[in-house]
C-alpha cells in the first residue's frame, strides 16, 4: 500500500506541469509568498492549451451568432469551447428545461447579447481549436485557430446556425420541424428566409429535418401532388401522437378560417387531446390567427390563458385592427428580461419601426389580453381604448408544479401570432417557388425571433434567461 501511495504522489508531481501555476508577485511585497508547494490539478485536453497571458492580456474570442441566413443576429445562443466528444440529441420531443448545462464539457462558454454579440476569455490557443454555436438543438461545431494572448474577432461565417443536417454540406445539428401549411400565412416562406436549406425542407418519409405537410381544412402551398395531409391517419400528425412526438417544433400556419380540428378524418377523432400530449411532454407549437382552433375550445386547458375570456374561451374572431397596406403601431412590452432584449434586438436586425415599438400590417383581434399567471404579452395594442395582444408566448403544462425552489417546472411553449408573415409573400401553390424571397419585414423579422425563441430551453419569462 506504501509503494502504491508513493507511485501515486510521483505521478502527482510529474503532472503539476500541465496545471496552472500561481506567478510571480502574489505577496503584498511583490514577492512570491513562502508556504507548501502548489499541488495544481492536471490539465486536461485543451485545458493543457489554456494560457496565463499576464500583462499581455487575455487570449479572447469576439464575435456574433447568426441565424442560418449569415444576416439575423441572435439573441440568447450559447457560445463554447467544449473539452469532450459532443453528445448527440435525442431525435423526439424531449423536455428541455433551462438549466446552464450543454453538451461536452464546456472550457469556457457565453449567451450572445440582443445584438448577437459574445466574448469568450481564457479560450485555449492553438490550430483547430472548436468552437461550438447552439440554440437549442441547433448546433454547429467548426474548428478555428486562435492566437495566444490577443483578441481575435471570429469570422461571421463560422458562427452562424446551420443552414442543414441531412443534405449538401451537412453543417451540423437542427431541430426537427414539421409545418402544415395554410391558405393565408406562407409561413414555410419564412424558414429560407431565416437560412434554411430548401433541400432540407421535404414531404416527409425522406429523412430531413423540416417536414412539410398541407393543412387539413385549407392548405396552402404544397411541394408535389403527393404532399400529404396533416390529418392524413397512415402519414399525418394530427391523430398519431407518437409521430407528432418525433417534432421538436410544428408550425400550424393561419388557414384561413376556424375550423374543428377534432372533425378529421372522423368526426370525434383525438387532434386536440394529441397536441395537449405533446405540450406536456415538451412539445413547442407556433400558430398564427386562427389556428387559435388549436388553444381554445371548450374543455381546452389553454383558455385561461386569455384575460378577459367570452364564454370561457378567447375573445376571438373580433373585428381586425389596420389593412394589409397601413400597419398598426403595436407596442412593445418590456417589463421582463426577454422582452427588454427583444426591443433591443429589433435595433440590432434592422427594424424600421420606432423604438419599443412594431408595426405590423392586418392585426387580427383574437385575444384582448392575457392572464399574466399563464402567458406573457410581447405586444400589445390600444386603439381608441379597443385592446388586442398580436403578439404572446406561453409555457405548459400552464399549471406545472414547481420545484424545491418554487420555480415552475414547465416543458413545453406556444407561441401565438395573431398576424401573418406578409400576406403578398407567397404566389402560385407549388414551394420553394411560391416564395418570392423579398426583404423581411419587420413583423417577419419579430416573427423569426418567436421561432428561435421557441425552440430554446423552455423556462419562465420572467427571469433571466440561463442555459
Amino acid at each position: 500500500m506504501q509503494e502504491r501511495r508513493l507511485a501515486i504522489l510521483f505521478i502527482t508531481f510529474a503532472l503539476i506541469g500541465c496545471g496552472p501555476r500561481k506567478s510571480k508577485g502574489d505577496g503584498p511585497d511583490g514577492s512570491t509568498p513562502p508556504g507548501p508547494p502548489d499541488f495544481a490539478v492536471p490539465c486536461l485536453g485543451l485545458q493543457c492549451q489554456q494560457k496565463d497571458c499576464g500583462e499581455l492580456g487575455a487570449t479572447t474570442l469576439v464575435g456574433k451568432v447568426y441565424a442560418p441566413n449569415g444576416k439575423l443576429p441572435l439573441y440568447n445562443a450559447v457560445v463554447y469551447v467544449p473539452n469532450a466528444d459532443l453528445e448527440p440529441f435525442a431525435d423526439a420531443v424531449t423536455c428541455d428545461r433551462c438549466n446552464g448545462h450543454v453538451s461536452g464539457n464546456p472550457l469556457v462558454q457565453a449567451v450572445t447579447g440582443p445584438d448577437g454579440a459574445f466574448q469568450l476569455d481564457n479560450v485555449p490557443a492553438g490550430i483547430d481549436i472548436p468552437l461550438v454555436v447552439q440554440v437549442g438543438k441547433w448546433r454547429r461545431k467548426v474548428l478555428i485557430d486562435v492566437p495566444e494572448c490577443t483578441t481575435t474577432e471570429v469570422d461571421p461565417k463560422y458562427t452562424r446556425l446551420p443552414k442543414n443536417q441531412t443534405v449538401n454540406d451537412k453543417e451540423g445539428n437542427m431541430p426537427k420541424l414539421a409545418i402544415a401549411t395554410g391558405s393565408v400565412d406562407p409561413m414555410e416562406c419564412l424558414l429560407l428566409k431565416i437560412g434554411i436549406d430548401p433541400e432540407e425542407i421535404k414531404e416527409p418519409g425522406q429523412g430531413t429535418r423540416v417536414e412539410f405537410y398541407k393543412a387539413a381544412h385549407s392548405p396552402g402551398s404544397t411541394i408535389s401532388g403527393s404532399t400529404p395531409s396533416a390529418a392524413d391517419p397512415s402519414k399525418g400528425i394530427y391523430t398519431d401522437l407518437k409521430r407528432l412526438l418525433g417534432y421538436d417544433v410544428v408550425i400550424f400556419p393561419c388557414e384561413g378560417g376556424e375550423y374543428d380540428q377534432d372533425s378529421l378524418p372522423s368526426k370525434g377523432s383525438p387532434n386536440r387531446s394529441n397536441l395537449a400530449q405533446y405540450l406536456t411532454a415538451g412539445g413547442r407549437v407556433f400558430a398564427t390567427h386562427y389556428s387559435y382552433d388549436w388553444l381554445t375550445y371548450p374543455g381546452s386547458p389553454y383558455n385561461q390563458v386569455a384575460k378577459p375570456q367570452l364564454n370561457g374561451l378567447w375573445p376571438k374572431d373580433q373585428s381586425s385592427f389596420g389593412s394589409d397596406i397601413v400597419p398598426t403601431v403595436a407596442k412593445l412590452v418590456t417589463n421582463f428580461p426577454k422582452g427588454m432584449a427583444f426591443m433591443k434586438w429589433l435595433i440590432s436586425a434592422g427594424a424600421k419601426s420606432a423604438q419599443t415599438t412594431l408595426n405590423i400590417l392586418a392585426i387580427r383581434r383574437d385575444i384582448d389580453g392575457v392572464d399574466t399567471n399563464y402567458a406573457q404579452p410581447w405586444a400589445t395594442v390600444n386603439n381608441s381604448g379597443t385592446p388586442a395582444t398580436p403578439l404572446l408566448t406561453f409555457n405548459t403544462p400552464p399549471d406545472a408544479p414547481p420545484d424545491d425552489m418554487g420555480v415552475p417546472q414547465y416543458c413545453g411553449r406556444v407561441v401565438y401570432s395573431d398576424f401573418h408573415v406578409a400576406a403578398s409573400e407567397s404566389f402560385g401553390s407549388t414551394f420553394p417557388k411560391s416564395c418570392k424571397g423579398n426583404d423581411m419585414t419587420d413583423q417577419e423579422k419579430a416573427l423569426a425571433f418567436m421561432l428561435f425563441d421557441l425552440s430554446s430551453c423552455v423556462q419562465s419569462d420572467m427571469i433571466p434567461p440561463v442555459w
